[in-house]
């Protein structure tokens, strides 16, 4: 099994392939955050296939989620992947620290561009109270149940009954998406798995059709412990642009400014100190659309881009799966319990307006083209001119070539990517 690793600082160096302006200097992932949910979400028609990655706070004996799905979730259709993914798709979408030098603007020299199966989980079918038990397996390491109801407080007294700690105020919650239709999928780590503390649990992927295109997170708020994150990576046709959420609204960080530490905070804290501010302003349930780009592209890269390997992995399958079909969008969203109104819905903008969430590094000479973090733009700039780099003609000079200058460089104004806490879970296991 895999041991619980700290996403480092450091990531994967670009690919020659991706050509960018400046340089990746660090990173604000999602390991900055307490609870925090990850989750990818491909989307086809009316097909979803959603992946997520479980973070455990305590034994694997306790943890254990349920989770509403409109249809019977079969056991082909449910899969457990390589975490790793996930640090693939947080490295390359991260708010994201850059450093830039006159080169970057201005012509310099040639300028050129590298442009299984197994036994049961011993969960008993007891049809009690209305509840049926529709599909029951082993994936992975996780013991399955699918479940239909009748009533709440029947599948409330099956729940408890077989080991699944669900809040009593859950009954309400629950009442609704029996109403709705729903189905109900509940897993635990199975006992002969042999996890072991310090394992990393691998993310579990369900596929299934819904007219709806949304993540579940009601249930999840219920044995919450304060604000949560849920960090959202979409993957879509090009065609159908960005993702954003419809039932949350979305709020906006300052970015595109100029950043220096202020005394010892790092850059990451400083994006989530950010980030909880300007959340806390608004006093509601909420989102930033932290990366949305298509193609492949960044710019700056800070990590490898996810390639035709993981939309496979992620249940991205239409007839050219290549990554410069795709359009990836990375949502941060955080709410509370009591904000958590409805789950949250997703839609297709048709926009291909490429964004990120960038700072960059502050230098003296930079002040004419962006405003600084937190104050503005500096009534007296320096700039590449006055600094002395740049003569009439707009070429650079008295800087070290370190080979990645770039002419007509696109930067200012970019045109241009935990879940079971948070969406079924906050159910944990009841000890014996």
């Amino acid at each position: 099994m895999r041991r619980i690793a700290t996403i480092a600082a450091a990531v994967m160096a670009p690919s020659s392939a991706f050509a960018f302006c400046g340089t990746y200097v660090g990173g604000a992932g999602a390991e900055l955050y307490a609870d925090v949910g990850q989750v990818a979400i491909v989307r086809n028609d009316t097909r979803t296939t959603l992946t997520m990655r479980n973070d455990v706070h305590g034994s694997f004996a306790d943890f254990a989620m349920v989770l509403p799905v409109p249809e019977v979730v079969e056991e082909d259709m449910v899969h457990v992947v390589d975490p790793a993914v996930f640090d693939r798709l947080d490295q390359y979408s991260e708010p994201r620290l850059v450093e830039y030098v006159c080169e970057d603007f201005y012509q310099y020299g040639d300028s050129g561009v590298d442009f299984a199966t197994a036994e049961d989980g011993g969960v008993a079918d007891t049809g009690a109270g209305g509840v049926e038990v529709e599909a029951q397996y082993v994936v992975g390491e996780y013991a399955i149940v699918v479940l239909s109801a009748e009533q709440s407080a029947g599948l409330f007294t099956w729940l408890s009954d077989n080991g699944y700690a669900v809040p009593e105020e859950s009954q309400i919650m629950l009442q609704e998406y029996i109403d709705a239709g729903m189905y109900f999928l509940a897993a635990r780590v199975f006992e002969d798995a042999g996890v072991q503390p310090g394992d990393v649990l691998s993310p579990l992927q369900l596929t299934y059709d819904s007219e709806a295109f949304s993540v579940p997170v009601r249930l999840g708020t219920l044995n919450a412990r304060g604000p949560q994150d849920l960090i959202i990576y979409a993957l879509n046709s090009y065609q159908n642009g960005r993702v954003a959420i419809s039932s949350y609204p979305e709020f906006e960080i300052e970015d595109e400014c100029l950043w220096e530490p202020d005394g010892d905070e790092t850059f990451g804290a400083y994006y989530a100190r950010t980030f909880t501010e300007t959340w806390d302003r608004g006093d509601q349930a909420g989102y930033v659309t932290e990366y949305a780009w298509g193609g492949s592209g960044c710019d700056p890269c800070t990590g490898t881009p996810p390639d035709e390997a993981d939309l496979y992995t992620l249940g991205y399958e239409q007839d050219y799966r290549t990554i410069y079909d795709v359009y990836f969008t990375r949502l941060h969203m955080r709410y509370t319990a009591e904000q958590a109104k409805t789950d949250v819905g997703l839609y297709f903008t048709g926009l291909d307006e490429q964004t990120q969430q960038r700072y960059i590094q502050h230098e003296t000479y930079l002040e004419d083209r962006y405003p600084i973090c937190g104050y503005g733009w500096d009534p007296t700039p320096g700039s590449c001119e006055s600094e002395g780099f740049v003569d009439d003609d707009g070429f650079v000079f008295d800087e070290e070539d370190d080979g990645g200058g770039l002419f007509g460089c696109s930067t200012g104004g970019v045109a241009g990517m935990g879940l079971w806490a948070l969406v079924a879970l906050g159910v944990r296991r009841r000890q014996a």
